[in-house]
């Protein structure tokens, strides 16, 4: 369920925290079960989705030497990364937690109760190692990021909690455009459900997203399947 790999920090676009080793603890698989109630866990449960969707191939990641495969944490995938307090300063990364869920897909991630915060959070577009050999890196990347810092509500008693679907909205050139919330709670708990178990707790608690980047979750019954 957990892996640890080094090097993660690249798909953040953080070049500087990219070449030097690090271990890190990466969130991408459900679990078995949802984490007990008091416990030291708590689940995560939410979506992510670009608009336009992305076409199959569309991200365009070329990394030299990828020994460690990093390549594979950002097709088709966020990469977020989860800290204690909002701004926890760039060594952080260098031993953080981070949600690697994939996109378009309703997400079941289990992290310690403590990483209450958004630090940082993207998806990459483009990733492009220019680096000459033995020079300093040299990156061209183009990423849709999350507006970071966010809290997420997580409380004492909570087995897990409902977050949102997190829609970024971005033009030809990959930049962002907007960024929406939409409330599919309902959607998201008969999934969650049919997963865990009938009597499983999912209680919503939606992110407050910054209003120059949003604008207010709208609720919705279903999650669609098709978008322009």
């Amino acid at each position: 369920m957990h892996k640890r790999r080094r090097f993660l920090a690249a798909a953040l676009g953080s070049v500087a925290a990219a070449a030097l080793p690090g271990c890190y603890t990466i969130h991408e698989t459900p679990p078995g079960g949802v984490p007990a109630a008091g416990s030291r866990h708590v689940m995560l449960v939410g979506r992510i989705e670009v608009v336009p969707r992305m076409a199959t191939g569309e991200q365009d990641i070329d990394i030299k030497n990828d020994l460690f495969n990093t390549k594979r944490y950002m097709l088709g995938r966020a990469v977020i990364q989860m800290a204690d307090r909002p701004d926890p300063g760039s060594l952080h990364a260098l031993s953080a937690e981070f949600l690697n869920p994939t996109l378009e897909q309703t997400f079941f991630l289990v992290l310690p109760r403590s990483e209450r915060f958004i630090a940082k959070g993207s998806v990459t577009m483009e990733w492009r190692d220019l680096t000459p050999s033995s020079k300093a890196m040299n990156v061209e990347s183009a990423e849709l990021k999350f507006p970071a810092p966010l809290e997420i509500d997580i409380r004492p008693d909570d087995q897990a909690i409902y977050i949102g679907t997190v829609r970024l909205h971005r033009d030809v050139f990959h930049t962002l455009l907007k960024v929406e919330l939409l409330d599919q709670h309902a959607a998201a708990l008969i999934e969650f459900r049919k997963r865990f178990g009938p009597q499983a707790a999912l209680r919503k608690a939606l992110l407050k997203l910054p209003q120059e980047s949003s604008r207010p979750a709208r609720q919705t019954g279903d999650i669609p399947s098709e978008r322009s």
